[in-house]
């Protein structure tokens, strides 16, 4: 049945994948103007960070509740609104910031852009493996890795050059334009694409949303893959949640970089992912899934290390690209596994659960960067993200998932 659909359904699947495309492009404009920006107006990595932390509430706070409305409710009109609501902040902030508005006001402005991006992300990272189906699932996950890949190559660089040589307002105008355009895309979606299957419906009691909110829980808790994955994904981001927020703020004071020398050092780094995403697409289904984790969480330690130790920009570049390329490799068995483990009455409930749960301290850590960048040195930063990838792979190979060959997939 499956297979004699295959071709068409990957064509089905087309339209919400260039809505991903596009949505990721936005979201890497916005996402690497706007901490430059609050480094040129507030010269401290704490401001910068906090940012990055307000940026991440929103999946620590309403993470586990997305999943329950995108299961029970209109996909389509919560996904088209929250389009609607990015497109206007990503010009609200920056004008905000240009007219010296209390960073408190731009803070609550931006928890409400990223509450917005949170649904409309969400939704559709769970309308694509709907659409593809089971025997599509790797390919699909291939694609929206490749997807993430060459946007993080070209995406900084772009942004680079943009605010290098024509300035903020043109690139946040730019993202603005493709939030809406993907919200467009959005509304032309043809009905099926965007049905849940309200299964639930038909039980005898009423089913409260509770109810619905424990059940993606307990469907996570109690299988044998997705719990200790998801585990192993909190230890690893809590290392990223340090690194990451304060990386624009370490380019700028420590290595004195330009704008266009900080979108090459992400751009260099998306090469990288980009090709070890191909080889994701290609052997796969021919290394065991238990191998595949190790060795990623081995690879993302050297770079750590390798970061912590150097003092030269190339150098650090290069150990960088060891972690964007680890983190790449596990990001899509990550989101391979939530996919292939996961019913779909249960995508959005399960998807938003082992997400938030993997993220959940993602606030704390960005300002704890900040923090120990200001007052301790950057050093400590890559340090504990050692610790933490560390425990990660402990936490891999202390409940078993290194010895697992293969994921057994759940009935669409």
């Amino acid at each position: 049945m499956y297979k004699k659909n295959d071709n068409s359904r990957t064509r089905n699947a087309l339209l919400p994948l260039i809505g991903y495309l596009i949505l990721n492009l936005a979201d890497q404009l916005f996402s690497f103007a706007c901490p430059i920006l609050f480094y040129e107006v507030t010269k401290t990595a704490l401001a910068s960070s906090t940012f990055t932390a307000i940026d991440f509430l929103p999946t620590t706070i309403f993470g586990f509740f997305i999943g329950v409305f995108l299961d029970k409710f209109s996909r389509r009109i919560l996904i088209f609104f929250a389009l609607i609501i990015q497109s206007i902040f990503a010009l609200l902030i920056p004008i905000s910031v240009f007219h010296n508005i209390p960073l408190i006001n731009i803070y609550i402005l931006t928890f409400i852009m990223s509450t917005a991006e949170l649904v409309s992300t969400t939704g559709i990272e769970i309308i694509v493996p709907s659409i593809s189906g089971k025997e599509n699932l790797t390919k699909i996950t291939g694609i929206m890795g490749f997807i993430n890949s060459v946007l993080r190559m070209i995406g900084p660089g772009i942004a680079g050059l943009v605010l290098a040589n024509f300035g903020y307002k043109l690139g946040f105008l730019t993202a603005s334009v493709l939030f809406l355009s993907v919200g467009l895309i959005i509304i032309i979606m043809p009905n099926q694409y965007l049905e849940n299957k309200k299964i639930e419906k038909n039980t005898k009691s009423k089913v409260t949303y509770f109810d619905s909110l424990k059940s993606g829980f307990y469907y996570v808790f109690k299988d044998k893959i997705l719990r200790p994955i998801t585990f192993s994904f909190l230890f690893a981001n809590l290392g990223f949640g340090l690194v990451v927020p304060v990386l624009i703020y370490t380019l700028k004071s420590d290595f004195l970089a330009s704008d266009n020398m900080i979108g090459l050092f992400f751009s260099f780094a998306a090469v990288g992912a980009l090709i070890t995403n191909l080889g994701y697409i290609k052997f796969c289904k021919k290394i065991s899934l238990g191998i595949q984790l190790i060795a990623t969480g081995i690879v993302i330690l050297l770079g750590f290390l390798t970061m912590l130790f150097t003092s030269n920009i190339y150098i650090f570049a290069i150990a960088y690209l060891f972690v964007s390329c680890g983190s790449v490799w596990a990001q899509s068995n990550f989101y391979y596994v939530n996919q292939a483990r996961t019913s779909d009455n249960y995508r959005g409930r399960v998807t938003t659960t082992t997400k938030t749960m993997s993220r959940i301290f993602g606030p704390v850590m960005a300002v704890a960067g900040g923090f120990f960048t200001d007052y301790v040195g950057i050093k400590s930063i890559f340090a504990l993200a050692c610790v933490f990838m560390v425990l990660s792979i402990g936490c891999t190979v202390g409940s078993g998932l290194c010895k697992i060959n293969k994921v057994e997939e759940k009935n669409y």
